[in-house]
């Protein structure tokens, strides 16, 4: 009985989406911009999150290392220094470069 309702409600659901075939592959390619641009938004608000964590972090390492040198290398609070500093200005970078590629577009 189960095998009879999951082979029916496949059948439903592939019907369905044989229906919603594009026209033509521009209505594809505007069909797939909407979950890129989501994904692409969602990279650069983790990358933001992770890049202030790292920093935070770096200045943690940072105190610890001025507290007792021997336990924590400096090259810790530095590493998560370069990486903070790269992770949150990279969104910020690609994003100055998408609008001056749209001024570039429209003039």
């Amino acid at each position: 009985m189960k095998k009879n309702a999951l082979f029916i409600l496949l059948v439903i659901v592939s019907i369905n989406i044989y229906a919603l075939v594009p026209g033509s592959l521009g209505d594809l390619s505007d069909k797939l911009l909407l979950p890129m641009s989501l994904l692409t938004g969602a990279l650069y608000n983790m990358s933001l999150a992770i890049g202030i964590a790292l920093l935070f972090g770096s200045l943690i390492q940072y105190k610890n290392y001025r507290n007792n040198p021997s336990q924590v290398p400096l090259s810790r609070p530095i590493t998560l220094l370069v990486f903070g500093v790269i992770l949150v200005v990279l969104p910020i970078l690609t994003k100055f470069s998408e609008s001056a590629l749209l001024v570039s577009r429209v003039s």
